[in-house]
């Protein structure tokens, strides 16, 4: 499995720098090491995600996207184990 382009593997990646974001700088993106990288997963999240008061917002749609995405993810894991 190459994970460098599956877009999955990506997108959990990218819910790692918010997930860090929240907890290490209280989702103050102007806090963050990786500012603007938080920056740009916002701004193609088709409003999924946005920034209020300097802080990373999460919607309803974002984590329904996420678990979308999981499910997807190890779907592609599981049926690669049983080959």
């Amino acid at each position: 499995m190459d994970l460098e382009k599956d877009p999955d593997w990506q997108f959990i990646c990218d819910c790692e720098k918010i997930r860090d974001c929240l907890l290490h700088a209280n989702g103050r993106v102007d806090l963050s090491k990786d500012k603007e990288y938080l920056e740009k997963i916002v701004f193609c999240s088709n409003d999924l995600l946005r920034i209020d008061l300097k802080r990373i917002v999460i919607t309803d749609g974002f984590l329904q996207e996420v678990n979308k995405v999981l499910y997807s993810f190890l779907t592609k894991v599981i049926s690669r184990e049983t080959i």
